[in-house]
């Protein structure tokens, strides 16, 4: 039986999720996937099972917002635009 393989575009609308999340998964390992030629392509039903799985290995945790450890937010852009 072959599996019904996706791109990444497809992936994201299913997960309702943006592109680039898809692929800093895929690069993180987080999410599996297959190599197809150069092409990257995903099963939903695995993608979903990962997650449903890596979900359930921490329910009851608490979530964790990593904030940024200054309270001063930095747009590197600005400063250089100010330093001229």
């Amino acid at each position: 039986m072959q599996k019904a393989l996706v791109t990444s575009e497809e992936l994201a609308e299913v997960l309702n999720v943006i592109v680039d999340w898809v692929w800093r998964a895929a690069r993180n390992q987080s999410i599996p996937y297959y190599k197809v030629g150069k092409y990257y392509r995903f099963d939903v039903d695995d993608v979903l099972g990962s997650m449903a799985k890596k979900q359930s290995a921490h329910e009851g945790e608490a979530d964790v917002i990593d904030f940024p450890r200054s309270s001063k937010l930095v747009n590197p852009r600005r400063d250089i635009a100010l330093n001229r």
